[in-house]
């Protein structure tokens, strides 16, 4: 099968690749620059996803897009960025889909996109209607749901499938994504602990639901792939452990929700940070309880790693690399 991928030197996009080189895919992925470090058998097309007439006349006879490229920030400073990236690149690059006569298309968007549950013991699914307060609040999340929303609109003409990730860890990860939570347990020796709940689940997992999804995939049809519901505490104990760390850990109840979510767009700012942000500390207070049911009944897809495991594959990753 010949493939094309954005987002290719990423977190997911790179295991991805990797993946679909083991089973035989010709492979070619959009870069930004000439010398990306990606396998040798991968063709390259250097172009800017912004940028339409940078990749458009690389048309090969593609038979599926994997659609992985964006930008990672909450940080509302960056919200046309995150919107022309995300959101407008997103929808041109379907029309240039549509051009090339693509047959299948998987765009990989994000569990955040789902929202949260009202409590602990309640699960949320793809039938939760988009929530206007967070997608105001996020302009991460406003941007994906714009995209998703495009995918949809389009699905009826074109073969378009959506999957949502969680939280992903895994090795890989170069630019410290879930590393940030990781290198945090490692570095502090006392640790407030949020009382919400995250949903995490490991790249190659990720990886496996991605190509599911092309195979198996109903076109306007949106799929959670999300491991573990977990409580930070359970998160940050299980961390600790693979670490062989033992921070002295704090419970936040939710009346430090408030004052915490304020200073973190001080701290943020002073940090340089686009990831500590309020919406993110007001998220550690949330209940993100996915269900997997869809992605498992219809893609047959089920979570190999534990969340041990792949803190595990991570932290080794890191060390091994310097990163932490």
């Amino acid at each position: 099968m010949n493939v094309f991928v954005t987002g290719a030197t990423g977190f997911i996009g790179r295991r991805l690749v990797d993946k679909l080189i083991k089973k035989g895919y010709q492979v070619t992925a959009l870069v930004r620059r000439k010398d990306p470090d990606l396998p040798s058998r991968v063709n390259i097309v250097e172009g800017d996803i912004l940028n339409i007439n940078s990749y458009m006349s690389s048309q090969s006879n593609y038979d599926c897009l994997f659609h992985l490229a964006a930008y990672i920030s909450f940080d509302p400073k960056d919200k046309d960025k995150i919107m022309h990236i995300n959101g407008d690149a997103t929808v041109n690059l379907l029309y240039v889909a549509k051009k090339w006569g693509i047959k299948k298309i998987v765009f990989v968007s994000s569990a955040s996109t789902i929202g949260f549950s009202d409590s602990k013991e309640v699960l949320i699914d793809e039938t939760a209607s988009y929530n206007t307060k967070l997608i105001n609040n996020s302009p991460y999340m406003a941007s994906k749901v714009f995209a998703e929303k495009a995918a949809i609109n389009l699905s009826n003409k074109q073969h378009i499938v959506i999957v949502n990730p969680s939280t992903v860890y895994g090795p890989d990860d170069w630019t410290l994504n879930s590393g940030t939570l990781i290198k945090k347990v490692y570095e502090s020796k006392i640790l407030p602990v949020p009382s919400g709940i995250a949903n995490v689940v490991d790249v190659d997992d990720v990886v496996d639901g991605i190509i599911a999804a092309s195979l198996k995939g109903r076109t306007g049809e949106r799929y959670i792939l999300g491991g573990y519901n977990l409580t930070f505490k359970e998160i940050f104990s299980q961390v600790s452990n693979v670490l062989n760390k033992q921070p002295l850990m704090i419970p936040m109840m939710p009346l430090f929700r408030f004052p915490l979510s304020m200073s973190a767009g001080l701290i943020g700012k002073l940090l340089n940070s686009r990831i500590i942000t309020p919406q993110v500390i007001n998220n550690m207070f949330s209940y993100r309880n996915l269900s997997n049911k869809k992605a498992r009944n219809e893609l047959g897809w089920t979570p190999k790693y534990s969340f041990k495991d792949s803190v595990k594959r991570a932290w080794k990753f890191y060390r091994d690399n310097k990163l932490i």
